[in-house]
């Protein structure tokens, strides 16, 4: 149902500003039908607009819809061109009403539709992954009280919970070493490089390295694999500030990897390193007892040793965080207690469940 009222709006929004330029109204018609795609547009973000108010940021929010406006006059333009393009063809096509009424009533349309998509979120009973396990179980005849998966496009998804064994789904892209096969028709040779996996002895290096102690269950994950991708891994939240997959947060950004222990450094250094970003003096002074443990860009997952030796996991976003929400940083990244019950809510969808190849290790290695 939200799924096709929202494909309905989109197509609805699209072809009334094609009927605009095909009635050949006034170009000046771009500027409110722009003004209606931003509303549209951030009625689609509404749990967005929650978590701005929450966190003392919904004026500045607003303030950003500026943007987005520019964008959407683009938008707007294109569509307009498009239905003057093919006026020019076939000829002008009248609207029902006179072009100011016709704009009313179409944003009036509009708006309610897209409040209705609102609402129907908002208001369903319970937590949504609840129902649709409910839902499913009903339909096998069966009940339950697990979140066993989401109904979406008429498909159900199941997700599995992350253990230590099945942690790992890829060895470190370095770790491995191809070669060309003797049998031009076989797949090339694959093995691990020595540093795939770590001893205790060699973990414990690390440790004094960085100067601190890490958590149980991440130490024994390091010792089955010196790092990981493709994990694909995720966790349930309504911060909205982060890359999503299928409708959770990758705690992991990027390609879904761990880093190997050799290229886990405090986030200090690492923005010692970094001279282009605007902000990194702002973080150098609070910075050396937090890891790094997986970077894409701005977005970062750390474990946070600034209160002692039993650190909080937090995902944060250098970008937005600190340029766009004024520096107010760790307000608005999303953190954990520790890193027992950070790893109990992961999930993995049964789609991707693809355990990591038993290669050998290199000769000698």
């Amino acid at each position: 149902m939200l799924g096709i009222l929202r494909i309905a709006m989109g197509l609805g929004l699209i072809g009334g500003v094609v009927w605009t330029g095909l009635a050949v109204v006034s170009a000046w018609a771009v500027l409110p039908l722009a003004a209606l795609f931003t509303i549209c547009f951030g009625l689609g973000r509404w749990r967005a607009w929650h978590m701005a108010a929450a966190n003392g940021q919904l004026f500045k929010a607003v303030l950003g819809q500026g943007a987005t406006f520019l964008v959407q006059c683009g938008l707007v333009g294109l569509f307009y061109l498009a239905g003057r393009g093919l006026a020019a063809i076939v000829g002008p096509i009248g609207l029902p009403f006179e072009p100011q009424l016709s704009f009313w009533v179409f944003a009036a349309t509009a708006s309610l539709v897209g409040a209705t998509i609102v609402m129907l979120e908002a208001m369903g009973p319970g937590d949504p992954m609840q129902r649709a396990a409910a839902d499913i179980a009903a339909a096998k005849g069966t009940q339950t009280t697990e979140p066993i998966g989401r109904q979406t496009n008429e498909e159900t998804e199941t997700w599995l919970p992350v253990t230590e064994d099945t942690f790992h789904q890829g060895w470190y892209f370095r770790h491995v070493q191809t070669a060309p096969n003797t049998d031009p028709n076989a797949e090339p040779r694959r093995w691990l490089l020595p540093d795939a996996r770590l001893s205790e002895a060699q973990i414990a290096e690390h440790e004094a390295r960085l100067g601190v102690a890490l958590p149980p269950v991440l130490r024994r994950l390091y010792l089955q694999q010196n790092g990981s991708s493709g994990m694909c891994v995720a966790i349930q939240t309504d911060q909205p500030y982060f890359d999503t997959y299928r409708g959770r947060v990758a705690p992991f950004p990027g390609d879904s990897d761990l880093l190997p222990l050799d290229e886990v450094w405090p986030l200090r250094k690492m923005l010692d390193t970094d001279t282009d970003r605007p902000h990194a003096d702002a973080f150098k002074a609070q910075m050396s007892r937090i890891l790094v443990l997986a970077q894409w860009y701005g977005q970062m997952f750390v474990l946070d040793y600034r209160a002692g030796s039993a650190p909080r996991v937090g995902l944060l976003d250098l970008e937005h965080h600190v340029l766009e929400e004024g520096g107010k940083w760790e307000g608005a990244a999303l953190w954990w207690d520790d890193f027992d019950s950070f790893f109990a809510k992961l999930e993995r969808n049964i789609d991707d469940v693809d355990l990591s190849e038993d290669l050998a290790r290199a000769p000698g290695g």
